[in-house]
Parts: structure tokens; sequence; C-alpha cells
């Protein structure tokens, strides 16, 4: 067998040429030198085997040891249940190592069959035509050219044919059709450890092998940091998977006066031959800006600083293609964001499209990992792959209601005179802005109200009116729309304060002065936690049906209301039955979020809302934003009340924060309500006259009487007037839909 270590030996590929020596220089004769010890080494890799899996062996008879060990002293079934778990584990490792080791020297005896046919120019110099012939060219090139590498010092096979599987060649085939056909932006999601970064370099360096001087491929790959992109002799940095793709090609195959100490330097691979170029860069606002590219690779996107914004539009000038890859982590990241964007191609890699990633893999895997890391690294899990989440109580199934719902359980109250909607007169409201003016930082108006004592459901909190503008928004612009959208509850006097970020001085200067807006500033900054627990409050479904939708559980205090055509619930074809989750719950107060979660996941089991379509009456900005707002990982350690969420498509949590951290004032009873709530049926306002004709003075000093008790009563207690005479609370809605 030859050393796997060694770079220099004895076996040197030469074709045949008709009478003269060939001339080599001496990259090409090491390239010569360590293909031959690869493929040997990869066809000895058979022998490997048995004594591979006879360590697997013995580990799996010392396991069944002690599953026998276990059984006989009576141990838990918990205990008996880890042992075979990791029976199973050692059985799956026991036969992947075989999979792995005979396909490599399968691909190796290939691979050397096919170098060994290669023996003239002429056969040389076709081989390299028929690699520069498209994706079919790349994909035969793959077949016998490529390489992977895993350098932990206990593999038992250092440099590996990459032979790709069925779902690689689609994966490699969707990137050329991407770059060279659509000439677009692409998106696609990975499992871990399917080699998506190794294809990705892999057709870097194929494409640079095989691009012509009049048309050069250069791409530039990032990552979120130097370390990654490039470390000369690290395999697990991008640049070096490509030189040791490029190491392990025949020397004729490498471009004429190329030199790995000249052209393959730090963050830099160049051929002179055609021009075509490799470089890498970190992750940094102003990444890939300069020149013109074939593509631009983003290596593990969801981590990139900020989010990956910055980095994502400075590319945009300079390639054709951005190829954005990663493990999802989170929706709240530009590469989240670009999973829902339907102008631009999506390929998804995930685990079970690989046949040697069976469910016991996942197993072995779902015992070693957290949730967050399973549906990150393994299930492609943009809700599930993000630690932090400050909405995760958020549903719009419960608390996004239209007009008509609306309109419908409080009646006449909330429609105006041409029967169109309104909040109730004598609601008390706030109106808050966050001033911006760019797209990536909007500015963003809202209107809230607060729901009476009086009222058939008190004390809750409606969002009912959205102001949303991008590129130039100014006070001179905002304040006619502010004007008119509020007009009505402005001239009833209910709006009770209105609220402006608090940086936007000279814009609050302008609506007083100007316009006679009253804005007043507030310190969302102060304190980073202000209105985070109000806001969680308000909107958690609690147990009860809900107010506007009794076909559902969960009944939240806070609601956003839409236009029609932008709201409503459907149920989904084939919806299965509702668990309620209240009887699986030992303790509601001590498993609240449990309650909550399972409640949730239920509904929408069975119904989905429709989609917002504008900020216009659909509130589309807020929508978005709730359930992404979430505190990042780079703010773990830190005190609970300096934590940060992360500020970036968080505008309109802005906005619904500060009103949730000081909600517009409930109005209370009058005294005569209170009065009027506490009275028997037949002296109530709508009884009183036809008691008094039916039983004359006796009636009219039984009512006096009870009268002046009900409020000498309220006067000394001093409440809201929320139960009746007998102790029985009165039957509100709210009441109602309580447990």
């Amino acid at each position: 067998m030859v050393d796997n270590s060694g770079l220099i030996g004895s076996l040197v590929f030469a074709p045949k040429t008709a009478g003269k020596a060939s001339l080599r220089t001496t990259d090409a004769q090491l390239n010569d030198e360590r293909l031959l010890i690869a493929l040997n080494n990869a066809i000895e890799a058979r022998s490997k085997i048995e004594d591979e899996q006879a360590k697997k062996d013995d580990l799996i008879a010392e396991y069944e040891a002690e599953r026998l060990q276990l059984i006989e002293s009576n141990a838990s079934p918990h205990e008996v249940e880890e042992v075979e778990s990791k029976i199973a584990d050692a059985h799956y490792h026991r036969w992947l190592v075989a999979m792995q080791l005979n396909r490599a020297a399968d691909s190796a005896d290939e691979r050397l069959t096919h170098l060994q046919s290669l023996n003239t120019i002429e056969k040389q110099e076709a081989e390299l035509a028929k690699c520069a012939d498209g994706i079919a060219g790349l994909l035969h090139w793959w077949r016998y050219w490529a390489w992977t590498a895993d350098p932990r010092p206990d593999a038992p096979l250092t440099y590996i044919p990459f032979l790709p599987f069925e779902f690689q060649e689609e994966a490699i085939t969707w990137i050329w059709n991407l770059v060279f056909v659509k000439r677009t932006d692409g998106h696609l999601d990975k499992s871990r450890d399917l080699g998506a970064s190794w294809i990705a370099t892999t057709f870097s360096a194929g494409c640079w092998l095989t691009a012509q001087s009049q048309q050069p491929f250069l791409s530039t790959f990032g990552s979120r940091k130097e370390e990654f992109v490039d470390k000369i002799g690290d395999a697990d940095t991008l640049l070096e998977k490509i030189r040791i793709t490029l190491r392990l090609v025949p020397g004729w195959m490498l471009p004429k006066g190329f030199s790995f100490i000249k052209n393959a330097t730090f963050l830099r691979i160049t051929n002179p031959a055609t021009g075509s170029m490799v470089k890498g860069e970190s992750a940094n606002d102003n990444f890939a800006r300069g020149g013109r590219q074939t593509m631009v690779i983003f290596d593990e996107s969801a981590a990139w600083p900020g989010g990956g914004y910055s980095a994502w539009t400075a590319a945009s000038e300079s390639a054709r293609t951005r190829l954005a890859i990663s493990t999802p982590q989170g929706k709240f990241n530009k590469f989240g964001e670009l999973k829902e964007d339907t102008k631009i191609p999506h390929y998804s890699m995930k685990w079970d499209q690989h046949p040697w990633k069976t469910q016991q893999a996942y197993e072995i895997a779902k015992r070693r990992l957290s949730e967050v890391e399973l549906a990150q690294e393994w299930d492609l899990d943009y809700e599930g792959s993000v630690a932090g989440r400050l909405l995760w109580m958020f549903s719009d199934v419960h608390s996004v209601i239209t007009r008509s719902e609306f309109m419908a359980v409080f009646g006449k109250v909330a429609q105006d005179e041409a029967g169109n909607f309104r909040i109730p007169k004598g609601w008390k409201h706030k109106i808050a802005h966050d001033c911006g003016t760019t797209d990536d930082h909007p500015s963003i108006i809202m209107g809230a109200a607060m729901s009476p004592a009086n009222s058939i459901l008190p004390r809750h909190l409606f969002f009912y009116e959205q102001i949303y503008h991008g590129e130039g928004a100014h006070p001179l612009i905002l304040a006619p729309l502010i004007k008119d959208a509020f007009k009505q509850y402005i001239k009833d006097d209910d709006v009770e304060e209105w609220l402006i970020s608090h940086e936007a001085n000279s814009e609050r200067l302008i609506y007083n002065e100007t316009f006679g807006l009253p804005f007043r500033t507030w310190n969302t900054e102060q304190g980073y936690t202000q209105g985070y627990p109000h806001t969680q409050n308000l909107f958690t479904p609690k147990p009860g049906p809900n107010p506007f939708r009794p076909m559902i559980e969960g009944h939240p205090r806070a609601f956003i209301i839409v236009e029609d055509r932008q709201g409503g619930i459907e149920l989904k074809p084939d919806a299965p039955p509702f668990v309620d989750p209240l009887p699986l719950i030992k303790d509601i107060n001590a498993q609240r979020k449990e309650y909550v979660v399972r409640l949730i996941s239920s509904v929408k089991s069975r119904y989905h809302s429709k989609p917002p379509l504008n900020d216009e009456g659909g509130f589309k900005r807020t929508r978005e934003e709730l359930p992404r707002i979430h505190i990042p990982q780079s703010e773990a350690g830190k005190p609970t009340k300096v934590q940060r969420h992360f500020k970036k498509f968080d505008d309109a949590f802005d906005v619904v924060r500060a009103i949730c951290a000081q909600v517009p004032t409930m109005v209370m009873l009058s005294e005569r309500e209170k009065v009027e709530q506490r009275m028997r049926d037949e002296f109530k306002q709508e009884n009183v006259k036809a008691t008094m004709e039916e039983h004359q003075y006796t009636a009219y000093y039984a009512y006096q009487e009870e009268i002046d008790q009900i409020r000498k009563d309220v006067r000394q207690s001093g409440d809201g007037g929320r139960d009746n005479r007998s102790g029985e609370r009165i039957k509100t809605m709210r009441d109602r839909f309580n447990r």
C-alpha cells in the first residue's frame, strides 16, 4: 500500500509521446505523483474495511454485555433503551464504513483505468475538450477528476474520489443552469454534511480549468470570517478545497504556465492561460463590490454579520449570479428572506436525499443535538432553527381579524354613517411613529385603541391603521397622510397621545409647529426590553374561544384589524380534528408556554390566514415582522435587561412595542354605568318603565331604595362595577368567553 502522507514517490505517470521526452513543470510532475498515490490509497481502502468493522464489533459486544447486565439487575427501561441506542448506532457506523470505502475503491479503480487510457497528447486534448463541453462535460470531469478530503487524523481515507450521488448531480446541474443559462441569483439551503461547500468549490475549480480565454470564469467566495475562507493547508477552508482539487488532477490538465506558488496564493487562485480567477473575501458591507464576476458565493449565508443584508446588496452590481448557500438559522436574516423570494430559483439538499443518511443516522443526530441544532443542521426548519424568538406566541389566525369580524361583534357603534368600519366613538387612541427615510429603514405610523369598560369586550387593544413609507419619507409628505387617516378620531377628540421615535427630534418639531400634530418623543432604546413583556402578554392566546372566531380556541387581548380581502381564515382541506391541549396540561400556570405552543399548533393545523397584500389596509409589514423578531445569539450571556433584539426589519415592531408598553387608557365605567350594571333586571333602563306601570308606587319605592344602596356601595368600594348585586359576574362577551 502506498503511503497516504507522502508527496513524492516512485510512481510518475507520463504520457507516451512519439520519439521525444515530455517536458513538464515541477507542479505537473507533483500532480501526477499525488494523483497516483491518492488513487492507489483509495483502491487499497477495501483492505481497511475488515479492521474498521472489527472496531465496531468490539463496541457492539461491549454494549450488548452492558445491556444484559442491566436487564439482570432489573434496571429501569430508560437505562436499557440508552444502551440499545448505542448498539444501533454502532451497527449503523459498521455498515457505513463499508459503503464509503467500497464506493471510494470502485471509483478509484474506474479512474485509474481511465487515466491509463489517456496515454497520448491527442487523447489528453480530446479529454480536455470533452470536459469543457457544457454541463455534460462538467459532470464527466467530476466523475473522473474531482476529489474531496477528510483531514481528521482517524479517518480511514484522507483523499476520496468525489463521485456525486444523484441528488448531488441535480444540485450541480441546478447551479450550472443558474450561472450559465438563467444567469440569475439563487438560494440553496442544505442539511449538514451533504457536500454543499465541496460542490460549490469543485464547481468553481472545474469551470476555472475548462473556461476559455474569450470568456474566463471569475468567482468570489465569501464566508462570515476570513479564517473560514482561506488558510493554506487547512482543508476546512473554501479556497483550500479548490487547491486540493487542483493538486489531484493530472499534470497535463493544469493550465500552461500555472504554478501553485505564483498562481494559488492566499485568497486568490488565477489561471494564467485564460484569465479565470477564484477569489476569497471575508464578510463585510462592501463584499465583492469591485469588478465583474461570473458568480459570487455566500457560504453559510445565514450566519453572516448583520444578517448579510449589506453584503448581498453590495454584490448586486458585480455578478449576474449571487448564490446563497447555508443551513437555516431562522428567517431573521437575508438568507431566511431569500427563502421566501419567489423571483429567484431555490434548491434544497436535505438529509433524506442522501442514500447513506438513513433514519438511524437521523436518530443519532437527534440524541446528540438540541432541538434548535437539529432543526438547523438537519431539518431545514427556518422556524425552529432560531433561538430567542420574542413573539413565538403571536398567531395570525388568532390575532389578525377583518373589519367585518370586528363590526359583527361590536355592532352599529363600529360603523360610521355610511356603514363603513370605524373604531367606536369614545375609545382612547395612541398614534405612534417610527421615523425612517429608506426602504431598509422606512417610516411606520400606527394607530391603536383600547376598548372601554362598558364595551361588550372590555380592555382589549386593537391596531387598526398602518401607514408605511420607505424612500423619501418626510413630514411634508407624511403629515397629510396622517391627518387623513386619523381625521375622524382627531375630530372626536379620542386621540390621547402622539408618540414619535426618540431620534426624530427635527421631524417632531415640523409635525408640531407646521402641522399641529402633537407628537412627543418616546425612547425605544431606554431599557432595550421596553415593551417586550407587554407585547408578549397581549398577543398570547389564553384559554377560551376566540371572541371573533368562536370556532377556534385561544383568546388574546391584542388584535390587528385588516381589510376583509387581506384577512380572514380558511379551513384547510382534510384538516385534522382539533386537539384541545388544556386536558393534557397538569398545571396551566406552570406549563403556560407548552399550552400556548400546542394550542397554536393545533389551530394552525386546521386553519390558515389569508395573506396581506399591502400595508394600506393589510398591515403587511407588521405581520411579516412580528414572527421574526428575535434575540440573536450574540446577545447570549448578557443580562436580560440589556439584551437587544436583532436590529433589522424591526421598524413596525418598535411601533407596536411602544404602544403596548404604554397602552391607551381604558375608559372606566361612569358612576351611572356602574349603578346600572348592578340593578336588578326589572329596574334596568330598558325594563324600568314597564315595571313602574305594572307595580305602581310599590315599585317606585323599591327602585329608589335599591338605587340609593347601590350608589352608596359603589362610592365606598370604588370598584369598576364588574359584579352585580348578587355577587355574580356581569355577563359581557369577555366574561362569557373566559373559563
